[in-house]
């Protein structure tokens, strides 16, 4: 029997005004236990689906999974782009360790603005705007997967040797500044970018039939009982990495 996976957390926004570029966004793909590499499911569960509310020009879910888990998000429309929040809580019977949030933004749909290369992909590194593509690789992971943790936060159980045997991400050598990333277009004329104010590391993948950016918010530790929220947002400005650098700047500090 064939089966479908669908991908219930996903958005599809705009990200120019004649809605002829579009992205699907992954709010979150997946929630992790960083500390155990355990992951947090909310995604298949029939009796507590994950169920958008369309609000004007507002999008949110809230799911409730006893003894599991609780998980809010919300995407606002306005001019520039997309202000976007997301609430995890702790409803298990235990305290959980480096908790974060994968949030991706598929670019497949934008031909303008997918960049397979990432030759059109930045972030900032000891205050100066690098091109992905030129920043330094390591670890045995697969080319087209690529991590990159800020300073003070150490990648997920799962992944934090990228020199094992079967590693699937490689890392850069170098660790970004904060929590943003862009992506300018083919023509130079736009750059759309994302960003959290709290980051533990930026993703990049590259595959033959999808490419994404990420950059994904830290919750820390989240004890029982406990919930914690993170701010962020998708936005696309005229001009390139530098404008962008600047809109997020001006967004979060």
């Amino acid at each position: 029997m064939l089966n479908i996976q669908p991908r219930p957390a996903q958005v599809v926004v705009d990200l120019t005004a004649d809605h002829v570029e579009r992205a699907n966004l992954w709010i979150p793909e997946i929630v992790e236990v960083g500390a155990s590499g355990a992951f947090l499911p909310f995604a298949k569960s029939s009796e507590h689906p994950v169920a958008w509310i369309r609000e004007e020009a507002k999008s949110r879910y809230d799911l409730r999974l006893p003894g599991l888990l609780s998980l809010s998000a919300s995407v606002q429309a306005d001019e520039s782009g997309f202000a976007l929040e997301i609430e995890i809580g702790n409803s298990a019977a235990e305290d959980w360790g480096e908790v974060h949030a994968c949030i991706c933004l598929q670019l497949t749909p934008a031909a303008s603005f997918l960049d397979l290369g990432w030759e059109r992909t930045w972030c900032v590194v000891g205050g100066q705007l690098v091109r992905v593509a030129e920043m330094e690789k390591i670890g045995r992971g697969n080319p087209f997967y690529l991590f990159s943790m800020l300073d003070g936060h150490q990648a997920p159980l799962r992944h934090r040797d990228p020199h094992r045997a079967g590693a699937k991400w490689r890392f850069t050598e170098a660790s970004p500044d904060h929590g943003f990333i862009c992506v300018t277009s083919v023509d130079a004329s736009k750059t759309v970018w994302m960003g959290w104010e709290d980051v533990q590391y930026l993703q990049c993948n590259a595959a033959s039939a999808y490419g994404c950016i990420h950059t994904n918010p830290y919750f820390g530790d989240i004890g029982e009982g406990e919930r914690v929220s993170r701010r962020g947002r998708v936005s696309t400005v005229e001009g390139g990495a530098q404008a962008a650098l600047e809109s997020f700047l001006e967004e979060f500090g």
